[in-house]
């Protein structure tokens, strides 16, 4: 069985922030407008597997299909909220008012409050009853990926089949349950970045309290009581492993295979260096260390409880000065109460119980200077940060990708839409107008908001027309290609019928057409589709 080029389209949205979420709806958009056969290209998606701030877009646009909504819909409801752009706002108002919650049984942390707002005002309240219940349309299967903290692989929330789990082999739902599983929910579970949240806690966070359906049947699996859920992106950030085990399950039903693979992703080609905090001697800070500060506050201390008692003083010098010694005895109570938390919490997460050597002596650090100990805080804590953030992301990145080109049974069938394909591309090939566009895209930081100067530079448009122009430009490449490549010996092309190449080659002329008014506007369809699902601006 040879794949046959866009009969069946596998997608995914790569995580990345708001930059990941508005650039893959471009992504969307150009399939959306692109006449293929009788419909779009976006109708031929049978697989959307996403990671992330890819998650955002998926779910809407998953939601607006099974309510019998167009790609339309989902562009007006992500459009607005992301001009908008309340959701850190509305985020810590949630936090600071947990009595507003709907689920109030979540932990009172900042993703949770993120997956109020989700729920509020993304989604509706709706669950993955509507996945279930609701129109399938061309959709076959979905997948919102997260990673999980107990078995360290990945929690799939998807529309599970009758051979899949919700989760995976070691820790999952039943189908029953999993319907009361909130959008909102796996949204914040898939885009709970590290560094930057904290990680959801199953079954507490997402079942609606004790005799929920979802806390009842996690207690009945025999597997973990709780286990910690965060950001897919740790394990997978292109969404890989779920296109991968939808065609396994594919391929046993006797279905086709997936003849066009798009991996939309929003991760940088290089990474920044680590700034390097630059140490300063200082004579004086050398001075100032958590033992003289302890020693300076226990003679003021004494100098004041001594003048209480022999000094005739007003009544309100007696008042400052009992106020002066109220307040360095609450920093001798602080002090060593943070001193005893230190100890015990480096004890328990770094050395399963066995305090540290280095903690056994806590002098080495109350003698050593403050502006010390804050230069070894902050220098750790940027490469540590830099580490995970983008050391390991961008390998793990390399592998799956690698993985995935250098594996036979997909070999020929893939095609890359990277936020930086056309970075750095000669004024020629994508036009002036353009390269400003695509250089602004790539700026965009990985952030679930729009900074001030980034609103002024109408970055969500440039994301949008970015993710439309890119795709533009990968999709012409990959039809050019089609006629070299092999899948099993066999050539791709050759094995294509007549009526499909027809197709595939009045779509290349329509991607050329596309290409020379993206050249002269790239905005053109970005306002088109303004205008489709009348989007006020």
């Amino acid at each position: 069985m040879t794949p046959i080029p866009f009969s069946k389209i596998a997608l995914s949205l790569s995580g990345g922030g708001y930059r990941a979420t508005t650039f893959h709806l471009g992504t969307m958009s150009l399939l959306n407008s692109l006449e293929y056969e009788d419909d779009n290209l976006l109708s031929r998606v049978s697989i959307l597997s996403t990671i992330s701030g890819g998650t955002l877009t998926g779910v809407m646009y998953a939601l607006k299909i099974a309510e019998g909504g167009t790609y339309y819909d989902c562009f007006t409801k992500l459009y607005a909220l992301l001009q908008e752009d309340k959701l850190v706002e509305r985020a810590l108002h949630k936090l600071n008012n947990p009595d507003k919650w709907t689920n109030k049984h979540k932990s009172r942390d900042v993703i949770n409050a993120f997956a109020e707002v989700y729920d509020q005002y993304f989604y509706e309240g709706k669950t993955f009853a509507v996945l279930y219940e609701g129109k399938t349309g061309h959709l076959n299967d979905i997948i919102f990926g997260a990673s999980e903290f107990t078995t360290g692989v990945q929690f799939r929330f998807q529309r599970a089949h009758e051979d899949e789990l919700f989760g995976n082999g070691n820790l999952n739902l039943p189908k029953s349950a999993s319907r009361e599983i909130r959008l909102a929910d796996a949204a914040a579970s898939s885009s709970c970045f590290p560094g930057g949240f904290e990680p959801m806690v199953m079954p507490k966070d997402y079942g609606n309290g004790p005799g929920s359906a979802v806390e009842e049947a996690w207690n009945e699996m025999e597997h973990e009581p709780v286990t910690a859920i965060m950001d897919g992106g740790v394990l997978d950030n292109q969404g890989i492993e779920g296109v991968k085990l939808a065609e396994q399950r594919h391929l046993k039903d006797g279905l086709p295979l997936v003849g066009t693979y798009l991996i939309s992703d929003v991760s940088g080609e290089t990474m920044d260096p680590l700034e390097v905090p630059e140490f300063n001697y200082s004579s004086i800070g050398n001075f100032f260390t958590f033992r003289s500060i302890n020693l300076i506050a226990l003679l003021i201390l004494a100098v004041a409880i001594g003048l209480l008692f022999v000094w005739d003083a007003p009544p309100w010098d007696i008042v400052l000065v009992s106020c002066l010694a109220t307040l360095i005895a609450g920093w001798f109570a602080l002090f060593f109460t943070v001193r005893k938390i230190v100890i015990q919490e480096v004890s328990k997460t770094f050395a399963g119980g066995q305090l540290p050597e280095i903690m056994k002596d806590f002098g080495v650090l109350t003698t050593t200077p403050i502006y010390i100990l804050y230069y070894l805080a902050k220098f750790r804590a940027l490469s540590v940060l830099k580490m995970v953030m983008d050391i390991f992301l961008r390998r793990i990145r390399q592998l799956q990708i690698s993985a995935l080109f250098a594996s036979p049974e997909w070999r020929g069938r893939i095609k890359n839409n990277n936020i930086y394909s056309l970075k750095g591309a000669h004024v020629d090939v994508v036009g002036f107008k353009m390269s400003k566009v695509i250089a602004a895209a790539n700026t965009m930081p990985t952030t679930l908001w729009f900074s001030e100067a980034e609103k002024e530079q109408h970055m969500l448009d440039d994301l949008i027309a970015a993710g439309q122009c890119t795709l533009c430009f990968n999709l012409r490449k990959y039809i050019d290609e089609l006629k070299t490549k092999e899948y099993e010996g066999q050539n791709i092309w050759a094995a294509t019928p007549p009526a499909q190449q027809a197709s595939i080659e009045q779509l290349r002329s329509n991607l050329e057409d596309y290409w020379r008014r993206f050249r002269e506007d790239p905005y053109w369809l970005l306002n088109e589709d303004k205008a489709g699902g009348e989007v006020n601006v």
